[in-house]
């Protein structure tokens, strides 16, 4: 028998032609993240409210409709919520275009974010049933590659177009994109339901309490979805600093350049390393813990180089944030294993849209609470601060876990 790779899982064609709708869907997803903020502040010259506004709406779908999506994304058949969902963005993106002003683009902006909050669940759920359970791992991985290397790719080449062509341009560009989409979903297998899909009855708020249920009655996924959620809160305090960072490290624009695709390239990486080399799937949330761990003390480091307490050159600040980036890997590939392993297919939109739904809310409170600490102690602070408590946080889930011998139900 070969040994399985990270690339095991595309032998088989479901999920490989999943996977490449992925590729361009993602794409598309990340495409118009710099574009839209550059429209609103260089093309109609809007101060940073227009951004956070963009932002706001991309958020408030996640957490407040989330949940109730997945609702759906489990009850109707998944590769027809995915083809709706993708030919619905054609259109949204589309509106993009012309779009008169900011209301009319927030508008837009939020829809095309709900229909991304019901496709992804029905994404995870379709992948759930198309990957068998030995592959989970690698497939998972490989999943989560593309999704780190589609935000490094889709934001750049959206921000260079807008650069040197009109804003219409990217906006139709990213319809290609997800019309490639669409004719890669058109070829998935019409996958039948699980028997306990089949239901002769339905009920919206009992479907919704069954995934609510599912997830406090398991508590590897109690523990995991709570510490991933802690990460993000914790990240997301510094996540929007960057750029006063690299001031404060002396690195310039391009270094500022370097830094955030040393980020994205580390976590690639780390996503593909964690694919190849699967033995952390005996116990994925040690791996996660001593992941975030690891990532803490360099995320201080980075905090003490904005401090003028550590000094190093661009090559080894991009070392640091590649680290950091590999380290991110490390606890994302396991906790997407992990909601996808301990979770039945009929129920997978579900928890994955209550796993959003959490993580959303740290992500709505952490940046204006970062903000605040930012004004209060600097730029430095809030990264040192950050990793203090990523580290502190992985310390006491670790020896939690270890205590009650929280392991996954298939190892």
């Amino acid at each position: 028998m070969k040994k399985q790779t990270i690339f095991t899982p595309l032998r088989k064609k479901p999920f490989r032609t999943l996977f490449t709708a992925q590729v361009f869907s993602d794409t598309g997803n990340w495409f118009d993240i710099i574009a839209l903020n550059l429209l609103v502040s260089y093309h109609w010259g809007m101060d940073i409210i227009a951004n956070a506004a963009i932002d706001l709406a991309v958020a408030v779908p996640w957490v407040f409709l989330g949940p109730l999506l997945g609702v759906w994304a489990d009850r109707l058949p998944r590769k027809q919520v995915m083809l709706i969902c993708t030919l619905m963005r054609i259109g949204v993106v589309i509106g993009f275009i012309f779009a008169p002003n900011l209301p009319v683009l927030l508008a837009l902006v939020f829809a095309k974010t709900v229909f991304a909050v019901m496709f992804d669940p029905a994404r995870q759920g379709l992948f759930r049933q198309v990957v068998p359970e030995e592959e989970l791992a690698e497939a998972t991985a490989l999943s989560q590659t593309c999704a780190n290397a589609t935000k490094i790719i889709g934001p750049a080449i959206g921000g260079l177009l807008m650069a040197i062509v009109a804003p219409k341009f990217v906006f139709m560009t990213e319809a290609v994109l997800y019309g490639i989409a669409l004719l890669f979903l058109l070829r998935l297998p019409n996958v039948q339901p699980s028997a306990e899909e089949v239901k002769t009855e339905k009920n919206f708020w009992r479907e919704l309490k069954e995934g609510i249920a599912h997830i406090s009655k398991k508590r590897i996924l109690v523990v995991a979805i709570s510490l991933a959620a802690l990460n993000l809160f914790f990240v997301f305090l510094y996540d929007a600093f960057y750029a006063p960072l690299t001031i404060a490290l002396n690195l310039g624009q391009i270094g500022y350049g370097l830094v955030v695709s040393s980020f994205g390239i580390g976590a690639v990486a780390g996503s593909l390393i964690a694919g190849q080399w699967t033995s952390w799937k005996g116990n994925p949330l040690r791996m996660m813990c001593w992941s975030l761990l690891l990532a803490g003390a360099m995320v201080v480091v980075i905090g003490l180089g904005g401090m003028n307490i550590v000094h190093g050159s661009i090559v080894f600040w991009c070392a640091v944030c590649l680290i950091v980036g590999a380290l991110g890997a490390g606890t994302s590939v396991p906790f997407g294993y992990l909601l996808q392993s301990e979770t039945p297919p009929e129920l997978m939109g579900r928890v994955f849209s209550v796993s959003n739904a959490m993580q959303g809310v740290m992500l709505l409170a952490a940046p204006m609470i970062g903000v605040a600490f930012g004004r209060a102690y600097g730029i430095g602070a809030v990264f040192a601060f950050s990793g203090v408590m990523l580290a502190l946080t992985a310390i006491v889930y670790l020896i939690y876990t270890k205590k009650t011998n929280v392991r996954p139900t298939v190892s």
